[in-house]
């Protein structure tokens, strides 16, 4: 079995967190404005219903820890 690559990776902040109504959570993020290539590629997974599993990790200790995998460090 081959490894999937992700659909995207990215940092960033928490911008929102809520209950909605019928109770469930809604996070809001906020990404970097350089990065608009995710508008379509976040876009296109809500079109097609997609559900994303998601990992979340200080983004520091994430670039060491990728950074510990190339390096074997």
């Amino acid at each position: 079995m081959t490894a999937t690559e992700p659909i995207a990776e990215f940092s960033a902040f928490v911008a929102r967190v809520q209950t909605m109504a019928d109770g469930s959570p809604r996070i809001t993020l906020d990404i970097s404005e350089d990065r608009t290539d995710l508008l379509t590629t976040l876009a296109n997974t809500r079109r097609d219903s997609v559900m994303l599993s998601v990992l979340v990790f200080d983004a520091e200790e994430w670039e060491k820890y990728k950074k510990s995998l190339i390096t074997g460090k």
